[in-house]
């Protein structure tokens, strides 16, 4: 079935992009990079560039990593991972939306209300990227480095600046975590691939969207007309290589990529937060509606979610069990 599969995924990727591109000849191994971002100026899709030719200098050129933006491959950005274990990508960038669905625990890392900060967050990242590697592997993904976006908080082209507010509007969600939040808000979750998002809030097909100011926002602040800046959750991203390619490395090659790896990641989610306050005020200025969150707002969302979580690690199994009795316990939730 895989061959079947992987078949498929190089025949789709026949005319791809990436041959207007000629590998360096004197590449030993060159892997095909793609994410979920459309835009090449996006500071985490430069990010990934960035460390794609890192790594080629790291390797001395053995490595050569060609990347390609969201929606330019015939590859929808919920199948990134898919890809990477079938050998057809050997690298990539792919947030909650894509990794949950092929490793479920990771859904641990965005449950909503489960973290108050960022501090919190970290905590939970430690904890939990043993499993989420081992898990990975387990599918022929190799995990490079986590990485996160500020909280991700609410937007609309509907008025918005209370959690009443979302009642009854169609909201695009990443994952099933933040499907349930919304469904107990009262709006309506709509999954869409992040480049398919533009086209949908012009459309109508959904007026809500669930982003940070330095990642959704940025793109589609433009039609969007009000922020809410109350935090559901979080989404944790991943750089993630095909593990059977990464294993074909000189044990050296390998732990200087993983070094790098994981400072990217470190860098990406700083460089993240430090864009946060600037591109908020900056859309304020513009004629946004900015709207601060209630503290009793913040609340009603932990409150309203704590129950999910102890279901939600039910119906995964006893390792998505365990591990939420760990990391509540850590958070002293």
């Amino acid at each position: 079935m895989k061959t079947t599969v992987r078949a498929l995924w190089l025949a789709l990727l026949a005319f791809g992009p990436w041959f207007m591109t000629t590998p360096t000849p004197a590449a030993e191994f060159n892997w095909r990079c793609y994410t979920y971002l459309p835009s090449s100026t996006d500071p985490a899709y430069q990010a990934l560039v960035a460390l794609a030719r890192d790594i080629g200098t790291a390797t001395n050129g053995a490595v050569q990593i060609t990347c390609n933006v969201g929606g330019s491959l015939p590859i929808k950005s919920s199948t990134i991972p898919s890809a990477i274990r079938d050998n057809v990508l050997q690298f990539g960038l792919t947030d909650s939306g894509s990794y949950t669905g092929f490793v479920p625990i990771a859904g641990l890392l965005s449950l909503p209300g489960l973290y108050q900060n960022d501090a919190a967050l970290d905590t939970g990242i430690k904890l939990l990227t043993p499993i989420l590697e081992q898990q990975l592997a387990s599918k022929n993904v190799k995990l490079l480095g986590v990485s996160y976006y500020p909280p991700q908080v609410l937007w609309s082209t509907q008025k918005l600046t209370s959690l009443a507010d979302l009642k009854g509007q169609k909201i695009r969600v990443t994952t099933a975590e933040q499907a349930e939040f919304a469904k107990r808000a009262g709006a309506i979750p709509v999954s869409i691939d992040t480049p398919e998002v533009s086209a949908a809030l012009q459309r109508g097909i959904v007026s809500a969207v669930l982003t940070s100011s330095s990642g959704g926002g940025r793109i589609w602040h433009d039609l969007l007309k009000y922020n809410l800046r109350i935090g559901a959750n979080y989404v944790a991203v991943i750089f993630t290589a095909n593990l059977v390619d990464f294993n074909k490395l000189p044990p050296p090659m390998q732990q200087k990529i993983s070094a790098l790896g994981a400072s990217a990641a470190t860098h990406l989610t700083q460089l993240l937060r430090s864009n946060e306050t600037t591109l908020t005020d900056g859309f304020a200025k513009a004629g946004m509606t900015v709207t601060s969150g209630a503290d009793a707002d913040a609340k009603s969302i932990t409150a309203m979610m704590r129950p999910y979580w102890s279901d939600w690690a039910k119906s995964r199994g006893p390792d998505a069990e365990a591990q939420l009795t760990k990391l509540r316990a850590a958070l002293g939730q």
